[in-house]
């Protein structure tokens, strides 16, 4: 440990059971940084160590973490990079987690430039965060995100599902059965831009625990849906505090829940549906066999018009 104007500096190890890094980042005893992932490669005046963990794209990244541990991945300011196929994450493991770092503009962007390109997340419980994504970087590109395991955080993200009428995704999130306790957490998801997007989140066969909190999704959909749960018996979903704007003219439905025994909550989410005076329900579509618990959300289609409860309040 060595001192700075008289203060003990913290101290740094090479070793797995690192306390800080340079940056002053901690870790938890187990963890550790596993690399920095920048476009542009290590940078003149770097300490050796950053220097030796600092790679150029992320599957080189990932090949450097321990499953089960914890360890981390920092995606560093104005990285750019292409997600040309579905294989960059083949050497994911359990526990990954991906940080970007920046703020707005600058944090670090992925673009899916192909109809395949892909992330399918198959290993449990990894983290990824602050991350910028465009999925609309090809004409329809098929589906962007999934989840093959279980336990998956998205948070803090800013995704892009269209960026112009020949430049968008199909769907853009599916979680299917593999995905329980999948999480998508205060992000902004947004695609402004008409064209062939048939829905932004799609819940898909019998997931567990999902929780979908705190976005921003702000879309033009084909079809008007822009969060979709399947009519499965998808169990403990927590739906709350999400903003839905749908901005396709005449739109259906920001949100359709299935008619199965769907188990969880509903909670304190906010729908505009610009479909120009028509009712105030389609904003939300509940199925008449649900089960699911639905408290404090609301509604509008009107411009310049304050929301209404929906669905209707219990006589």
């Amino acid at each position: 440990m060595g001192v700075i104007n008289g203060v003990p500096t913290p101290p740094f190890f090479n070793d797995y059971m690192s306390i800080a890094t340079p940056f002053g980042v901690l870790t938890s005893p187990a963890s550790r940084v596993a690399a920095y992932v920048f476009s542009g490669g290590p940078w003149d005046g770097a300490p050796a160590e950053i220097r030796n963990a600092t790679v150029t794209t992320l599957a080189s990244a990932l090949s450097r973490c321990r499953a089960g541990y914890g360890d981390i991945i920092y995606v560093l300011p104005g990285h750019t990079e292409n997600v040309v196929d579905a294989t960059m994450l083949t050497n994911l493991v359990a526990g990954t987690r991906i940080i970007g770092m920046g703020e707005a503009g600058n944090r670090p962007l992925f673009t899916w430039n192909a109809v395949g390109s892909q992330w399918s997340v198959g290993a449990a419980n990894c983290t990824f965060e602050n991350l910028r994504m465009n999925f609309g970087g090809a004409n329809g590109v098929t589906l962007p995100l999934t989840f093959t395991a279980a336990g998956t955080t998205i948070r803090g993200c800013e995704i892009d599902v269209g960026t112009t009428a020949i430049l968008y995704c199909i769907t853009a999130i599916l979680i299917p059965t593999a995905g329980s306790r999948t999480r998508l957490i205060n992000n902004i998801i947004h695609g402004t831009v008409l064209a062939a997007l048939t829905t932004c989140i799609s819940i898909t066969g019998t997931p567990d625990n999902v929780e979908i909190r705190a976005n921003e999704i702000i879309v033009a959909a084909t079809t008007g849906q822009v969060l979709l749960t399947a009519a499965a018996l998808i169990t403990q979903l927590k739906v709350t505090d999400n903003l839905f704007y749908n901005l396709t003219a005449a739109a259906d439905f920001c949100v359709t829940i299935g008619a199965a025994a769907i188990t969880g909550f509903y909670a304190r989410n906010c729908h505009f549906s610009n479909n120009a005076g028509a009712v105030v329900a389609q904003g939300i579509v509940v199925g008449a066999g649900s089960t699911l618990g639905l408290h404090q959300s609301m509604g509008s289609c009107v411009l310049t018009t304050q929301t209404a409860l929906q669905p209707a309040a219990d006589a």
